[in-house]
């Protein structure tokens, strides 16, 4: 891909209600249209989205994002079902022209809401990971800048004068503009910072570029592995550095790897013994395929020592090869990393959290696209009985509940009574969201008037737009609460 001029670059950030990439909601979202070959800018998109009647805005993150909650409500803003559809196309390959879709940070979070948006409004949650498209996060590409050439790509710096990787510290130490937390603003800083980190570091941006590959890392992995060869990792956080470690095992997208500096010591308190979680300044590395981490061969270390030996705190060649008893000792560990669980699993988890619990089928993708296509909601709620995956049944009632404005004498004469009670009952169950208490997984009223306590505005605006006399859609009304204090719904 390196050099290909017909390669589009999508350059882009979002505002959210907050850090919680289930549940929470985009505000505002923006993208900076470029190209691979000189990432210049050649366009803008921007996509406001209006606020969900369950999703609570987190204080912090309004007063980050510098947004009134009460603009949430504006008529300019675009409903979500209809802002989903603007943002999967802009993320999305056109026909016969690779895509990059470049961002600061986003493989952990700003992707991750990305796809909970897409899947609750029944779009294909993996668009980001189709052929043709490259995942590539300016993040870890500025890491290894600065550690292959500290002086040509500065760390930012933070309040107690450490590095800072945040993108409103480490832009300005480029020499970039920037007001931060506006998606727009960011959107083009993260882009003027690649070209910045190109120009500066090559060898930095064309080792990330085939980073970007969601193949790589295994790939590299797989093949040191079976040569029993070490691989340099990019480590360190704020501190980066190329630590070499050695392949132990895979569970799915997680990569286990030994660090070479331990491997003795780890070695004799023995594979059993071993915590596997002990890998922040332990005995292991964890790499997530999917967070586009930077994996070296040997051959690929050399290459860039040469270049860059600071960035090495052991040369390639002074690596020294693991000892007697390394096979078994491998293997052993290999044997619990496949056999652990290495997601945690919420009890009782919502539809967004099951995201990830199977791909919908073939059957079931015709019918999201169907439904998208009716042009009424009228058709939409006659159309919800065909679906059979459970997780897009209740996305498709909440998107009729959310957006259609139907009474339930309209749902029944549409889809039948059994259908606009099944419809009511699970649309009620997102619904209900904000009336749990402080320790739910999501943003709720409780925690909202605890945590903006000091802010009148704020305050004013649970009282007054998110209370059940005054809570979205119309169709919806609270009925007597339960002992317990929450809200039950009905038409």
């Amino acid at each position: 891909m390196t050099g290909t001029t017909n390669c589009d670059v999508v350059c882009w950030d979002t505002e959210t209600s907050d850090t919680d990439v289930r549940h929470g909601q985009i505000f505002d979202f923006a993208a900076v249209t470029s190209n691979l070959t000189d990432l210049v800018e050649t366009g803008t998109r921007t996509v406001r989205i209006r606020r969900l009647s369950y999703c609570i805005p987190a204080y912090g993150a309004l007063s980050t994002n510098r947004l009134d909650p009460y603009a949430l409500e504006a008529t300019d803003r675009t409903d979500e079902f209809s802002a989903a559809a603007s943002i999967h196309g802009i993320l999305s390959p056109k026909p016969g022209r690779p895509l990059v879709v470049l961002g600061y940070n986003i493989l952990s979070f700003d992707e991750e809401i990305v796809r909970t948006t897409f899947f609750r409004n029944l779009l294909d949650p993996y668009a980001t990971s189709a052929k043709g498209v490259r995942r590539f996060d300016l993040l870890p590409a500025a890491r290894l800048a600065h550690a292959l050439d500290p002086d040509a790509f500065p760390a930012g710096r933070d309040d107690d004068g450490g590095p800072s990787f945040r993108l409103e510290r480490i832009a300005p130490a480029n020499g970039i503009g920037l007001r931060a937390h506006d998606a727009l603003e960011d959107a083009r800083a993260t882009l003027a910072l690649a070209r910045r980190l190109r120009s500066s570091v090559p060898a930095a941006w064309e080792t990330c570029l085939r980073a970007s590959d969601r193949y790589e890392a295994e790939r590299v992995f797989d093949a040191a592995a079976a040569r029993n060869e070490p691989v340099w990792v990019l480590a360190g956080g704020n501190a980066p550095v190329l630590e070499p470690a050695y392949p132990v095992g895979k569970n799915g997208r997680l990569l286990v790897l030994a660090r070479s500096s331990r491997l003795a010591e780890s070695m004799q308190i023995g594979a059993d013994a071993l915590d596997l979680d002990d890998w922040r300044d332990g005995s292991f590395i964890r790499c997530r395929t999917n967070r586009m981490p930077v994996v070296l061969s040997a051959a690929a270390a050399a290459v860039l020592s040469e270049l860059h030996p600071g960035a090495f705190p052991v040369p390639p060649g002074d690596v020294r090869a693991p000892g007697a008893g390394w096979s078994e000792f491998k293997g052993a560990l290999a044997s619990r990393v496949a056999d652990a669980d290495p997601w945690t699993k919420p009890t009782g988890p919502t539809a967004e959290e099951r995201i990830y619990d199977g791909f919908v089928d073939w059957g079931e993708k015709d019918r999201m696209r169907h439904f998208r296509y009716l042009g009424t909601w009228e058709e939409r709620a006659a159309a919800f009985a065909g679906f059979r995956d459970s997780r897009i049944r209740e996305f498709a009632a909440r998107a009729i509940v959310e957006h259609g404005g139907l009474t339930h004498a309209d749902l029944t004469a549409a889809a039948g009574e059994a259908a606009a009670d099944e419809i009511a009952e699970l649309a009620g169950a997102a619904i209900e969201r904000p009336f749990a208490g402080y320790d739910a997984r999501w943003m709720t009223l409780a925690r909202g008037r605890l945590e903006g306590e000091g802010d009148e505005r704020y305050r004013n605006w649970l009282e007054d737009v998110a209370t059940p006399e005054a809570a979205t859609p119309p169709p919806i009304v609270p009925v007597e609460a339960d002992r317990r204090g929450q809200y039950g719904w009905s038409f």
